[in-house]
């Protein structure tokens, strides 16, 4: 569920950083949308995603995907405001 959940977050992150990039706003967050990535992809190893990794491995798993989630928050409010403040431009 938590995997899920940071797939949906980060595509509407992408969304919301890509209007406000595009309008001048703020700067694409290229590099931290990299990481957040990065961690999501690490969980979606084979064994991580059905549940048959160790114990160890599905808690390193989680504090990934958590790591992810804070990182794509900060990020969306980021985007929010740059966009509820800003000008858009048609």
């Amino acid at each position: 569920q938590k995997h899920r959940l940071l797939e949906n977050e980060v595509y509407s992150l992408e969304k919301m950083a890509s209007a406000a990039a595009v309008n001048g706003l703020m700067k694409y967050p290229y590099e931290q949308i990299h990481q957040v990535l990065c961690d999501l992809m690490v969980c979606q190893f084979h064994d991580i995603l059905p549940g048959s990794s160790t114990e160890p491995a599905e808690e390193c798993a989680l504090r990934m995907m958590e790591h992810g989630l804070e990182i794509v928050s900060r990020l969306k409010a980021k985007a929010f405001f740059a966009l509820a403040k800003g000008e858009f431009r048609p």
